[in-house]
């Protein structure tokens, strides 16, 4: 009789193990599977970046503004920003294979993210549940633009 209690206790404890584990597969995530998509992100920008670039640059050359060298810089800066996105897509890239074996906790890098838009992006298999607790889209996704 001891050891049929004992051995429910012991087969209660396996099951939540069992339980635990589950969890764990559920919320797991390859590193790789992170890294993947932030270089196709790091990349998309990186397009992004030089399509600002080449417009802006189009306009600055019909508008005449009399601040040539303060426009200049600030087509450099786009530039710099454009290879650095590029270089980090890059380095993401060459990273990923690498990041094979190491298993992250999915739910606390869909924590960091605060776009909506960019955590479907980045993490298309979060369930409903999770992208209904990310916050609704911030000033910051919004559609609006300021002007200076």
């Amino acid at each position: 009789m001891i050891y049929a209690k004992r051995l429910k206790l012991l087969l209660a404890d396996c099951e939540a193990v069992v339980k635990n584990a589950a969890t764990a597969q559920q919320v797991a995530i390859s590193a790789t599977d992170i890294a993947t998509p932030i270089a196709n992100e790091l990349t998309e920008l990186s397009m992004c970046c030089s399509e600002i670039q080449e417009t802006l640059s189009r306009v600055l050359d019909l508008v005449h503004h009399p601040e040539v060298e303060r426009e200049f810089h600030i087509l450099q800066d786009i530039d710099r920003i454009q290879q650095t996105l590029t270089d980090l897509s890059g380095l993401m890239i060459a990273l990923a294979p690498h990041l094979s074996d190491t298993i992250c906790d999915r739910e606390q890098f869909i924590d960091q993210v605060k776009l909506q838009s960019l955590a479907k992006k980045l993490f298309p298999k979060a369930t409903d549940a999770n992208c209904e607790a990310q916050p609704q889209a911030s000033s910051s996704e919004s559609s609006q633009i300021t002007l200076f």
